[in-house]
């Protein structure tokens, strides 16, 4: 609101990868669990919303089978926000960091 935007909906997001089970505020019932070696990838249902987790093998404490409540946590600073309506992220979306973070397409002569 300090540059005269107006209020909207958002959509908090969270990478797979950034998820940590064991503890946390957070908890889930785990639907589907696969594991794939160095890593479980995890299905879950935190009530009515999904969550998929990428968890490391090493170290793990918990028990992440299906079926199972799990309590898991994600640092808050890797928290992504994101415009419903648009689909931007709220955090990087500026017309200098879309610039600076454009993709660069090689151009070959024709």
């Amino acid at each position: 609101k300090s540059k005269g935007a107006k209020p909207t909906a958002i959509t908090a997001g969270v990478r797979p990868q950034h998820i940590t089970v064991g503890s946390g505020k957070l908890s889930a019932k785990i639907e589907v669990s696969e594991m794939m070696g160095t890593e479980y990838n995890i299905h879950a249902k935190s009530g009515d919303d999904d969550v998929v987790m990428v968890i490391p093998t090493v170290g793990l404490d918990a028990d992440v089978s299906m079926g199972t409540n799990v309590k898991f946590d994600v640092a808050p600073e890797l928290i992504q926000l994101f415009d419903e309506e648009s689909g931007n992220n709220l955090i990087w979306y500026d017309a200098d960091s879309v610039a600076a973070n454009a993709p660069v397409c090689k151009q070959y002569d024709s």
